[in-house]
């Protein structure tokens, strides 16, 4: 019982994860870890947990030495290859492309850090080797997003900026927040409506990502939010808006516009990734087919994308659908449905679930669910 409930406690805790691979006269090996920590700067060394069951611990304290590569949030098949999730009857280091450090073990080529190590100290605890190593050598790259596994599923971290901690109330104003990529769809609309209805209600707005969001829901900085379904708390409670299905954006003119397109269908061709809270499991889906896509270019702004993706340097997955088939600078898109396996979005108003709304938010909500229809009419 205690052994399940730490398993469940465990999963909950954000880690970055990393191949740990080595080379020597023990053999080649990899494996995909979560556990692993610096120890000392002083003495440049960190720490790895490896299961006692594992060919790459054998391997490891064999040849001496072992290196950490860091994986970025697009290298989920590495991820899945060397922690046996996607099985493969040929070589696992197949899946990348690999230098050669200080110590002989291989290094993923484009990891965000690869640490290569010395083996110094090892000691078995329980059902994992704890292998200590100081660094010799050292590669990283320009900073980008980590993969991070949590919840049992692989995620990205968003920096949160630092907000008020005053709440507010609802007798000042209404509070509402919206997912950046969300305002530019319906906050006018919704907004002038709820004006028109409660002149003398004035409502503040805020622009931001989902964790801050959440935490402003759950701190009473913020009424309601406007928002996707994806990282909300238990004590967050839903409306549903909408469901928002995927779709593939091409230019007008590209030659695989006329059906309906696959993971498959995609491979070899250029990926624009919206660098958004869709992103994990956009990767995902590619990851579970042991596909990997071609990213070009990834920018977290939604326009930039449809822009990049109008002068044809590739293609881009996304769920928000605006009216306009055209960018900014007038070049126009096509959008073809996706059969990939990624679930639909429920656009939803979000509120704290402890919360009772006041006349003037429950009242808000209502506009909310009617100026949908004006945009998803099959919501």
């Amino acid at each position: 019982m205690l052994r399940a409930q730490f398993l469940e406690g465990m999963s909950r805790a954000a880690c970055t994860v990393s191949v740990v691979t080595t080379d020597g006269k023990g053999g080649r090996a990899g494996v995909t870890v979560s556990a692993m920590a610096s120890v000392s700067a002083d003495t440049p060394s960190l720490l790895v947990c490896i299961h006692r069951d594992s060919k790459a611990v054998s391997a490891i304290r064999e040849n001496g030495v072992f290196c950490v590569n860091v994986l970025r949030d697009s290298e989920i098949l590495i991820s899945d290859t060397f922690g046996g999730r996607r099985k493969t009857t040929g070589d696992r280091f197949d899946c990348a492309k690999w230098d050669i450090l200080a110590s002989g073990a291989p290094a993923v080529a484009n990891a965000l850090a690869a640490f290569d190590c010395r083996l110094t100290h090892e000691l078995l605890y329980g059902s994992h080797w704890i292998l200590i190593g100081e660094l010799t050598d050292i590669v990283v790259a320009q900073a980008s997003s980590p993969l991070i596994y949590a919840n049992r599923g692989y995620g990205v971290p968003m920096a949160l900026p630092k907000w008020d901690s005053a709440p507010v109330t609802d007798e000042e104003h209404l509070s509402v927040g919206s997912l950046t990529a969300i305002g530019p769809f319906m906050l006018g609309q919704l907004l002038s409506s709820a004006a028109a209805a409660q002149p003398a209600m004035p409502i503040r707005i805020t622009e931001s990502d989902q964790p801050t969001l959440m935490a402003k829901l759950a701190t009473g900085q913020l009424s309601v939010a406007l928002t996707l379904d994806i990282d909300v708390g238990p004590e967050i409670g839903l409306q549903p808006l909408a469901n928002l299905v995927p779709y593939v954006l091409l230019p007008s003119d590209h030659r695989l516009i006329g059906k309906s397109l696959s993971p498959e269908d995609l491979i070899g061709e250029p990926m624009i990734l919206y660098d958004h809270i869709t992103a994990a499991s956009i990767l995902e889906c590619f990851s579970t087919m042991e596909l990997a896509p071609i990213i070009r270019h990834r920018t977290a702004s939604f326009e930039t994308v449809r822009s990049l993706v109008g002068n044809g340097l590739g293609y881009a997955i996304l769920w928000m659908k605006p009216s306009n088939a055209q960018t900014y600078d007038g070049r126009p898109l096509a959008a073809v449905p996706f059969t990939g396996k990624l679930k639909p979005l429920r656009l939803v108003l979000a509120y704290r679930d402890a919360a009772k709304l006041s006349s003037d938010v429950q009242r808000f909500v209502e506009h909310c669910k009617q100026g949908c229809q004006a945009f998803w009419p099959d919501a």
